[in-house]
C-alpha cells in the first residue's frame, strides 16, 4: 500500500499538507477549483482529484490512500476546539492529520487488496466511525457496482454511522 510508518522515529520528514492542496484552495477561496466550469482546467482539476481519492496519492516517497485523501480533503465534521463552552455551538470544518488515521487508512486499503475484512476494535468516540462513513462516502462516489456494509452490536450505532453519509453527501451535492 506504500505505508511507511510515521511516529517519534520513522517519517519524521512528513508534511500532511502535501496531500491537502484541494482543501487549502476551498478554505482560501472558497471553492475547490477556482477554474470556470466546463473549461479544460475545471475538468482537468476534477479529473485528478478523482484519481486521488480513488488511488491515493504519492509525495516524497509517502503515499496515502484514496480513502485518506477524501478523508483529508472533502470530509467535514464539527470542530470542538472553535467553542468557548459546552453547548455554545460548534464550527464544521476539515479534520486535522493524525499518525494513527493514515496507519488505520492503509490497514483498510491493505485489507481490501488482499480481498479480506476488516474489523476495528476501538473505544467510542475517538472518531472512527466519522472514518468509517467518509469511506462509504468515498467508495460511493469513486467507485462503480461496489456496496459497504455498515454493522454494529446495537442498531443506533449504524444509523448513527449513515446520519453522518448523510451530512457529507449533502456537504458534496
Amino acid at each position: 500500500t506504500g505505508y511507511i510508518p510515521i511516529n517519534d522515529k520513522s517519517g519524521l520528514d512528513f508534511d500532511p499538507d502535501w496531500f491537502t492542496e484541494a482543501r487549502q484552495n476551498k478554505i482560501r477561496t472558497g471553492m475547490y477549483c477556482q477554474a470556470p466550469k466546463k473549461t479544460k482546467a475545471y475538468n482537468d482539476f476534477w479529473k485528478s482529484e478523482y484519481a486521488r481519492c480513488r488511488d491515493g496519492m504519492t509525495v516524497n516517497g509517502y503515499t496515502i490512500t484514496g480513502d485518506n485523501y477524501f478523508f483529508l480533503n472533502y470530509y467535514q465534521l464539527y470542530n470542538l476546539d472553535t467553542t468557548d463552552k459546552a453547548g455554545s455551538g460548534r464550527t464544521v470544518g476539515f479534520v486535522k492529520f493524525f499518525a494513527k488515521q493514515y496507519e488505520y487508512f492503509h490497514y483498510i486499503e491493505l485489507c481490501k487488496r488482499l480481498r479480506k475484512n476488516s474489523i476495528g476494535l476501538k473505544p467510542r468516540g475517538v472518531g472512527f466511525s466519522e472514518i468509517a462513513a467518509s469511506i462509504g462516502v468515498n467508495t460511493y462516489n469513486c467507485r462503480r457496482s461496489t456496496t459497504c456494509v455498515y454493522a454494529a452490536q446495537i442498531e443506533k450505532y449504524v444509523s448513527d454511522v449513515l446520519d453522518k453519509c448523510w451530512v457529507q453527501l449533502n456537504y458534496l451535492n
